[in-house]
């Protein structure tokens, strides 16, 4: 008699990003008092800013753990949607496949940990693991806009790396590049991240837009 493989559910990966989502938004709310620092050309807080980092870096762990998952296996998306790789592939056996494979890609790799975040090698990830459910992934990431209940908010995904890039490396490149983004006459890092965006303060608009993308990513 044939096994027939037990399916992972790609909830776990949603849940286990919601769950750090909601602590980081928990401690940048809570951060609202906490000390500046007015010594480059506009402040900013490092609690703030921590949660920054921390946001992007959760959404890269994400993305990591969506395609390894499902290419280990059978895996049941939200919607009921069954998904089988065309070759399962163990974390290790994924990873040295994509490095191993990445010339001519958009895929970025260093020190052996490949470049999750990037919503441009996306679509060369999906494929090189031969994803069946990758249709649904490159077309969450990827999509100009975000569906929050009855409302839509743009993509939030570029936006939160670069503010991440000038968090790191602040000199008038990274700087310049937030400036499409930010309020007129940015002067202060901690008011761009408190600025409301569709009701809500926009770092929340931020954790809220990447939950939706996760999901609409594990369907």
């Amino acid at each position: 008699m044939t096994k027939v493989a037990t399916a992972q559910s790609l909830s776990l990966v949603v849940n286990t990003l919601r769950h750090e989502l909601d602590q980081i938004e928990s401690a940048f709310a809570s951060s609202i008092s906490s000390n500046t620092v007015d010594q480059y050309k506009i402040s900013y807080a490092p609690a703030e800013v921590g949660c920054l980092v921390s946001l992007w870096d959760a959404w890269n762990r994400f993305v990591r753990s969506l395609l390894l998952l499902s290419s280990a296996g059978t895996v049941e998306g939200l919607s009921g949607t069954i998904h089988n790789p065309s070759i399962a592939r163990s974390e290790i056996g994924a990873i040295t496949h994509i490095t191993s494979h990445r010339r001519g890609t958009n895929i970025s790799v260093t020190r052996g940990e490949i470049a999750w975040y990037k919503v441009a090698a996306i679509g060369d990830l999906v494929s090189l693991l031969g994803l069946s459910n990758q249709m649904e992934i490159v077309s969450a990431v990827t999509s100009s806009n975000v569906r929050l209940g009855v409302s839509t908010i743009p993509n939030p995904l570029e936006e939160i790396r670069l503010c991440r890039n000038f968090v790191a490396h602040k000199c008038d490149v990274t700087l310049n590049d937030i400036v499409q983004y930010a309020p007129p006459a940015l002067s202060d890092l901690r008011n761009y991240l408190r600025s409301k965006r569709h009701g809500v303060e926009l770092f929340s608009d931020w954790k809220e837009g990447c939950l939706a993308i996760a999901e609409a990513a594990a369907q």
